[in-house]
């Protein structure tokens, strides 16, 4: 009874340490606000005053936004807190990091269901919630975080189909809904319920099991169906990988004509021709999800990872454990089926799409802490001595807050420009000078993407009624459906200043970042600029610089 007693409060412990790391300043780190969440809480807005997207889709299954076709969970989750808290990033960041604390909880009931041991679930659940690249990912307002305890709550209901099969009707849901989380939920979920279903085919077919089965079975084509019926949804496989397919097919066309100039043209196209080299590519994108280097060396350079400088995905000392945790399941035969198919399937999906990127590798947590937990209660047990239990603890502690420092001092203050830091503080200042003006344009330049005008319907809270309409809006769709709006009312949006700088009137204010000199001459001295506003990063160095831009008088179009 005790023992029972001090799980329950080692494990609501645990999940009140991940509430703390995953809620406290949710709002300020990340101290950017990127483009995927602004767009996100967006469509969440206009989902709450119209109930349609900012196309005017009512309740889309898929929303369009940039062009990016994101899946739905998540747009919807933000509506109520947002309907609470108002809108900000907390209220966009709020349920997946809410996700983040379920799956600690989830990835404890799932370690105690496949291993019948407390501490096996505690340790994992421990690992989960000090994880530098769960929390991380957790803090920024992604649909991705949605994935990972929605499919450990429907591999938990399916394990205990087996003694209650009703069970099986819960577990189809929270599997299909991970289909509107991340696109590689798509192909990961589908592929692992098809093994398990293979495998497990003689008990589910069973007579009492086969009615639950073709609910669990009917409820996934069901959740399928806007992929059949939406061609638009393949558009986000082209924007995924069309960088990497540009690459290649440049990259055969290096290797043909270096090949076709000392051996026969036959031979050149055998062994350089896009089968072969995106087969291969694949391969290689496949191995690399069991690199060494970004999960222990250098994960945070692996996509917008929300992670400082210098940290691979998991802690160093865990690598040890890994290791440890690997043989010790392979010995005592504690590798379910389960677990294997998920670790062989989990990188699949993003090696079709392109090379390794931290958010799609995210279907294959929280696997590595499962072992890694493993691999620590086996080591507690071989050297049961306070002094080494306390020098493990101390591992443990001093990494674990080593990367809290971190990231709550080093990353926002050194990586703010990662997070598109700058964009909340300059629309505040905006909009106590906006009304003076007729003609604003938006230019920062090396950012990255087009859709600026994201954070100006964000943060002034455009009217998405109108947006809908198109009424007094520029907007364009690009190559592979990329959507750039070029103006909204008097509000204008540019890559780089120069593109329009002939055309802007007298008294112009402009909003570009801070790598502008405002003492250098524009082009031909058309205008002269005048600094009104520097908004700084946490280090000192500008982000952006608001000026009021006036006609040069002397200025002739003859020049």
């Amino acid at each position: 009874m005790n023992r029972n007693k001090n799980t329950r409060l080692l494990l609501w412990g645990i999940i009140f340490l991940a509430i703390l790391i995953r809620f406290i300043n949710l709002d300020r780190i990340p101290n950017g606000f990127i483009p995927e969440e602004v767009s996100t809480g967006w469509n969440a807005f206009s989902l709450l005053k119209t109930g349609r997207d900012e196309w005017g889709t009512r309740l889309p299954l898929v929303f369009r936004e940039t062009g990016g076709f994101k899946l739905a969970l998540n747009s919807y989750l933000i509506v109520p807190v947002m309907a609470l808290f108002g809108v900000n990033e907390f209220s966009v960041r709020a349920p997946t990091a809410f996700a983040g604390v379920l799956a600690v909880w989830l990835t404890y009931e799932l370690v105690k269901l496949l291993f019948k041991r407390d501490t096996h679930a505690l340790s994992a659940a421990l690992l989960l919630a000090i994880s530098p690249w769960h929390i991380a990912m957790g803090r920024y307002g992604v649909d991705v975080n949605w994935g990972i305890p929605l499919f450990l709550g429907g591999l938990i209901l399916f394990l205990k189909s087996e003694k209650k099969p009703a069970y099986l009707a819960g577990s189809g849901i929270l599997f299909a809904l991970t289909y509107y989380t991340y696109f590689n939920f798509v192909v990961f979920t589908f592929l692992f319920l098809a093994g398990i279903l293979f495998y497990f085919r003689k008990r589910l077919w069973q007579p009492e099991f086969r009615r639950y089965v073709l609910i669990f079975v009917v409820t996934q084509f069901l959740f399928m169906l806007p992929y059949v019926l939406q061609a638009n949804l393949t558009i986000r496989y082209s924007q995924a990988t069309s960088v990497e397919k540009i690459g290649l097919v440049n990259q055969i066309h290096e290797h043909r004509e270096a090949c076709g100039k000392m051996y026969p043209l036959i031979i050149c196209r055998i062994f350089y021709n896009k089968p072969l080299t995106f087969g291969l590519t694949i391969v290689r994108n496949y191995i690399n999800h069991f690199s060494t280097t970004p999960y222990f060396l250098h994960g945070a350079e692996f996509g917008p990872s929300g992670m400082p400088k210098g940290w691979g995905f998991m802690y160093p000392f865990e690598f040890g454990l890994l290791l440890i945790g690997t043989y010790v399941m392979i010995r005592r035969q504690m590798l379910p089926l389960v677990l294997i198919l998920w670790l062989f399937l989990y990188g699949l999906p993003s090696s079709l799409a392109a090379e390794t990127h931290i958010w799609r590798m995210l279907t294959v947590l929280p696997l590595p802490q499962i072992t890694a937990g493993v691999g620590l209660i086996a080591l507690v047990k071989k050297f049961p001595h306070l002094v080494f239990k306390t020098i493990l603890a101390g591992i443990i502690l001093f990494s674990a807050f080593q990367f809290m420092l971190d990231y709550t001092s080093y990353f926002p203050y050194a990586q703010a420009a990662n997070s598109y830091y700058g964009f909340r503080e300059t629309y505040a200042y905006l909009k106590t000078i906006e009304s003076g003006y007729d003609h604003i344009v938006i230019a920062p330049t090396g950012l990255g993407f087009d859709q600026l005008y994201i954070y100006y319907v964000f943060y002034m809270q455009s009217d998405p009624r109108k947006y809908q309409l198109g009424t007094d809006i520029e907007r364009l769709v690009g190559e592979q459906g990329w959507v750039k709006v070029k103006r909204i009312g008097k509000w204008y949006f540019e890559s780089d200043v120069r593109n329009v700088i002939f055309s802007l009137p007298d008294k112009t204010l402009f909003v570009t970042d801070g790598t502008f000199n405002e003492y250098e001459p524009l082009p031909k001295r058309v205008m002269f600029p005048k600094l009104l506003q520097t908004i700084s990063y946490p280090n000192g160095n500008p982000a952006f610089k608001i000026l009021e831009l006036t006609k040069n008088p002397e200025y002739s179009p003859e020049e």
